[in-house]
């Protein structure tokens, strides 16, 4: 027979179902429709069955060489989803969904490309065969089979045999006295046997279970291939094939040469002819034999080849070995570390509590030894089960944070409205305007301060009205430590750039949002960038996933910061659903009348940051009034003036004389930014550096054209059409875009209209929260690996 197969696990299988011609097979990991193939030799022979492959390009051969079988592009696994494939660019036969596996890929000097794959179960492969007889069931998931085999109620299911790699993947036996090195079958092998198989053959590479109904046939397989297989090798016979057509086009020129030089005896005059025509077919000869050479230095090079990878395959035992060494470490350093937290914490909330006094202390004394209370839950309305998230509120001060006060706002919106658990941590000033926010939607953990800091903030207040102090993270009695025991926190979720405190035990996700402090190092003081380079690292490493807005964002997490690529997870940020609902009580005509609007304008609602580029988006509306006097076009501005951004921004206003043209609005409610979207022309944004922009966003989903810089992450949300992009260092090109739609309004609305598809599919609520949990999954399957 010809064998396909890496290991002859074809003959074996040959010989359990000798004289079958109609059998059925399912293979997981199916790889290619015939180089090592295990089911190529039985779809000859006239059997059919179900191919599972998740890699397109290999799935494609399936479609196109397999018509007869079921090919499925997707991936299995204990439980119906998605789940990430890392696909091997180098060896696409080692690609694998295991990360673990993933990581020694890359370690090892493999280029590796990550993706999410639909994941189905066995038990959805049972169905599709409709009630078949499995002859087989092959599994080769690179590492992957304990969570395969998991997914399968094998009482049920009883295909007649299995075929489970069960070696470490890509590890060859180094030392033949301790073979048992390479088996990696523990995990799952007693879910067979305790299901009614039976180990009937191991060849050192996969294990062969016949199921207790057709355990008779075990005899079959208790030799290993051999001779009376009559195995042949589908290579060897086409390089048979190749040298018997040759041989066969030898003696047939030798043929035609005996003729030749029979007709030359007995006609000499045409001898000149008869001589062309013997180095034509000597020429021909010649290329044959140049052939076979080129044959034999092919197979020469295929030798060599084999040789190099059975080196590779010994480094990656090597590197393998070492990652266990430094697994069993951090493991080590973990538990340390855990231990560390939880004495500092215990020690800096004893130190904090002392400020209450000496009566407090003398109260703590003669109650019952314990942590003093460090907070005060106030439940919410409904009580929800699933993940527990505890989103750290601390470092926000509302009406100055900005965008991160937003995207807080934002994201505790989108987890209410999909109905997740959640609890804010927040400090005392806080819990007012988060309740008039979130109301009883939500769970708030209220924090406790000392008398001392608490007497001392009020006198400052009323002391020096309008002072910036306030109760922060660090003076109150905030620790993190016990967010399992206090609140029943499953998760902890920080929306800015850092967590608060630094003592959390559970697993954590942050929200990095951007690296601006290192490409606009001028916009910052050296201790400022010093204090956030260190302030970043620590809450990223301590992290369990890092959220980011963009790829861009990502790409620089990882470049700059050295952040593990595979704790990073791209979730593109969804709108405040206000900005929408607002519209119902305060639409376009509500906001000109409310805010005495100019006719035609362009918005743009930020903060007077530098970076948001403000300067430069007054000199474009300059030419723009320049090269258009008879056009009134006006911009209007939101946002705060006391940023360190707008004293420029009003100096330029009084240079070119632009105070009629610019409106700016300051704070404006959330549930009024729809009304000033739609009443606008256009919105636009000039930044020189933005994560994301909630401006583009929200006018995109409005249905407002945006235009913005072609900069940091900006192009992604113009991608396909969605926008206009300028270069934000010179206003000519602002100015030349702004005049394209105010001489254009058709295109801009076309270019709305593809926006709105876009921001729909990319940035809807559902999809946001789908995002983030599978990056909450990840943290908390992390954090217990």
């Amino acid at each position: 027979m010809l064998t396909y197969a890496q290991n002859f696990e074809d003959v074996m299988l040959a010989r359990l179902f000798a004289g079958n011609s109609n059998g059925f097979y399912i293979d997981i990991g199916a790889w290619d429709p015939t180089l090592h193939s295990v089911t190529r030799h039985f779809y000859d022979q006239g059997w059919r069955g179900i191919n599972v492959e998740p890699i397109a390009r290999q799935h494609a051969l399936f479609v196109e060489q397999r018509p007869r079988d079921i090919n499925l592009q997707v991936a299995i696994g204990p439980r119906t989803g998605r789940l990430k494939l890392h696909e091997c660019v180098d060896l696409s036969s080692l690609s694998t969904v295991d990360e673990n596996q993933a990581t020694t890929l890359r370690e090892s000097g493999k280029q590796v490309e990550s993706y999410d794959v639909d994941v189905i179960t066995v038990m959805d492969l049972a169905e599709m065969a409709k009630g078949t007889t499995v002859d087989f069931l092959k599994i080769d998931v690179e590492g992957f089979e304990a969570q395969v085999i998991a997914g399968g109620d094998w009482r049920k299911f009883r295909p007649r045999v299995m075929v489970v790699e069960a070696t470490l993947p890509a590890v060859a036996v180094r030392d033949w006295d301790d073979i048992d090195a390479i088996r990696n079958w523990n995990a799952w092998e007693p879910t067979l046997l305790s299901n009614g198989y039976r180990l009937a053959h191991y060849d050192g590479l996969s294990r062969f279970y016949l199921r207790d109904e057709d355990w008779s046939l075990n005899r079959r397989v208790s030799l290993p291939p051999c001779v009376h297989d009559d195995i042949r090798y589908p290579e060897l016979e086409e390089l048979k094939n190749a040298y018997q057509e040759l041989k066969a086009d030898r003696d047939a020129l030798a043929g035609i040469s005996k003729e030749l030089s029979t007709e030359l005896e007995s006609v000499r005059r045409d001898q000149s002819a008869k001589q062309d025509v013997i180095g034509v077919l000597t020429s021909q000869v010649t290329e044959a034999e140049n052939l076979l050479t080129t044959t034999r230095e092919a197979l020469e090079r295929a030798d060599t080849e084999v040789r190099q990878q059975a080196v590779e395959l010994d480094s990656l035992r090597v590197q393998m070995e070492r990652d266990r060494r430094r697994t069993h470490e951090a493991d080590s350093e973990r538990r340390a570390r855990s231990e560390v937290v939880a004495d500092y914490a215990r020690a800096e909330l004893e130190r904090k509590a002392l400020l209450r006094g000496v009566p407090d202390a003398i109260f703590r004394w003669r109650r019952r030894p314990g942590l003093p209370g460090w907070g005060t839950f106030h439940p919410p309305e409904i009580r929800r089960d699933g993940i527990h998230v505890a989103i750290d509120t601390l470092e926000i001060v509302f009406g100055v944070s900005g965008g991160v006060e937003t995207y807080m706002k934002m994201l505790v919106s989108s987890l209410v409205q999909e109905g997740k658990r959640v609890t804010l941590i927040c400090l005392p000033d806080q819990i007012e305007p988060l309740r008039k926010h979130f109301g009883s939607t939500v769970g708030y953990w209220e924090t406790r301060s000392s008398p001392a800091i608490s007497l001392a903030t009020r006198a400052s207040r009323r002391l020096r009205p309008g002072s910036p102090m306030r109760i922060s993270a660090r003076t109150s009695m905030a620790t993190f430590h016990r967010l399992a025991e206090d609140m029943d926190a499953d998760l902890l979720h920080s929306p800015v750039q850092i967590f608060s405190r630094l003592d959390f035990q559970v697993p954590a996700v942050l929200n990095l949002h951007d690296l601006q402090h290192l490409h606009f190092p001028e916009n910052f003081r050296p201790s400022d960038i010093e204090a956030r380079n260190h302030a970043y690292g620590l809450s990223a490493a301590l992290a369990s996933a890092i959220v980011v807005s963009s790829n861009f964002v990502r790409d620089d997490l990882i470049e700059k910061m050295n952040v593990p690529a595979h704790k990073v997870f791209t979730v593109p940020v969804t709108w405040n659903p206000m900005v929408e609902t607002g519209l119902t009580g305060f639409d376009a005509d509500a906001a000109r009348a409310r805010y005495a609007l100019p006719s035609r304008y362009a918005l743009f609602p930020a903060q007077f940051w530098p970076h948001k580029n403000h300067v430069r988006l007054v000199e474009a509306l300059s030419i723009v009034r320049d090269k258009r006097l008879d056009d009134d076009f006006c911009l209007v501005f939101t946002g705060f003036r006391g940023h360190s951004g707008w004293p420029a921004v009003e100096r330029k206003l009084a240079e070119l004389r632009l105070e009629d043209r610019v409106r700016c609005l300051d704070y404006v409610p959330v549930e009024h930014l729809g009304g000033l979207y739609k009443a606008s022309l256009f919105c636009v944004m000039p930044s020189t550096f933005e994560a994301s922009s909630y401006p583009v966003i929200e006018a995109q989903v409005l249905g407002v054209p945006a235009m913005c810089s072609n900069v940091t992450s900006l192009p992604e949300l113009m991608a396909g059409g969605a926008g206009l992009l300028f270069d934000p260092f010179d206003p000519q090109d602002m100015a030349r875009q702004m005049m394209r739609w105010l001489d254009d309004p058709e295109d801009a609305r076309s270019h709305a209209a593809r926006a709105l598809v876009k921001v729909n599919q990319e940035h809807g609520l559902a999809r946001y929260v789908e995002n983030l949990d599978r990056v909450y999954q990840y943290a908390l399957s992390s954090s217990t690996d």
